[in-house]
């Protein structure tokens, strides 16, 4: 179905060239929307709710609480939203590592809760819900947060960090951190956590699939996990730009908006480059440079991408439009650039490469 819908986009661009043939662009207009109305109901043959998967999760959890010594309200929201079968199945395990994580270290004894004031059951929130061409799934407790002081002293401690004070971590540096392989805070290695196996399988595995995954914490208040995953794997809504003459295609599942580059919107702040969009100001990635490309040319738009609650503006070339892509994925060769997630054919049978947003940033 991927294929057809691709040929269909390359029938249309093909016809361009025949303009004067009596009918031809009322024919494929109907050819078009016939696939259309295909691809609807197969991709909803795909679909299933999310609480096929998430009906599993109540019983383990019970289990790890009981195991700890946790008292947990587990609750369950937005079973009826609708994904993929494919995506849903291998996002099981990562959502349940999420769930034994925060009954683990973030949802405190029932006496610790107490001396804070707190009610002796934890809350623990498992949520998924639509996000224009996105699902979004939050594992959410109320439990004693992420110590950034103590991330930051195993990281020191591992050679993975050295200036930066605990204090000006953001989240974003913070699950960066807490994503590397083999890193845990844990101080005891039990059946539940505490291998340094963890984080940076989840993300490795959302990245997969084509999306982020973002986190926010706050201590003696909670932590929440924010997984965004697309609708489907079979076909995906991309934007195509041009990069040093090269074609690409960025999923709309990270794209927040794309600009043309005016006067007065780039700056700087603090030594690096910031993009100014209506009062707000976000850094700015210069993909030229970052792929290396050694082609004339000079960026004139840029594409807004949110990852989590970061946004950055990636500088292209050029915007050629709105494409609906079929993406191959790829076992990348050794030295190659690790900005990808796979390979597409454009409309006129060329190729392009997919940006992955979530490694650009």
């Amino acid at each position: 179905m991927g294929e057809l819908a691709v040929l269909t986009a390359r029938l249309r661009e093909m016809s361009g060239a025949l303009d004067g043939v009596n009918g031809l662009s009322d024919l494929i207009s109907r050819f078009e929307r016939q696939v259309s109305d295909l691809q609807h109901t197969v991709l909803g043959m795909r679909m299933v709710p999310v609480g096929e998967v998430f009906d599993r999760f109540p019983r383990l959890v019970r289990e790890a609480a009981r195991e700890l010594g946790r008292q947990v309200d587990f609750e369950i929201r937005g079973r009826e939203i609708e994904l993929d079968r494919a995506i849903l199945e291998q996002v099981a395990e990562p959502l349940l590592h999420l769930l034994r994580n925060a009954v683990d270290h973030g949802l405190e004894p029932p006496e610790e809760r107490r001396e804070r004031g707190k009610p002796e059951r934890g809350r623990l929130l498992l949520e998924a819900s639509r996000e224009r061409s996105s699902v979004v799934i939050r594992v959410q407790d109320d439990g004693r947060g992420i110590s950034r002081a103590r991330v930051v002293a195993r990281a020191r401690a591992a050679g993975l960090l050295r200036d930066a004070p605990a204090g000006e971590l953001g989240d974003d540096e913070l699950l960066r951190l807490m994503c590397l392989p083999g890193f845990t805070t844990a101080e005891r290695v039990t059946e539940i956590s505490g291998r340094g196996v963890g984080l940076d399988v989840v993300v490795n595995t959302v990245r997969r699939l084509g999306g982020a995954l973002g986190m926010k914490s706050e201590e003696g208040r909670g932590t929440t996990f924010t997984v965004r995953l697309p609708l489907t794997l079979a076909i995906a809504q991309a934007l195509h730009v041009q990069i040093g003459g090269e074609d690409y295609a960025i999923p709309l599942t990270h794209v927040a908006e794309a600009v043309e580059l005016g006067a007065g919107m780039v700056g700087r702040a603090r030594g690096k480059e910031v993009l100014r969009l209506r009062g707000e100001v976000m850094p700015l990635v210069r993909l030229r440079s970052m792929l290396q490309t050694g082609a004339e040319g000079k960026e004139s738009a840029a594409v807004v991408t949110q990852v989590g609650e970061r946004r950055a503006a990636l500088a292209v070339d050029r915007l050629v439009g709105r494409d609906q892509i079929l993406v191959k994925r790829f076992d990348a060769p050794i030295g190659a650039l690790p900005f990808f997630s796979g390979v597409t054919l454009l409309a006129d049978g060329r190729p392009a490469l997919v940006l992955d947003p979530t490694s650009v940033l």
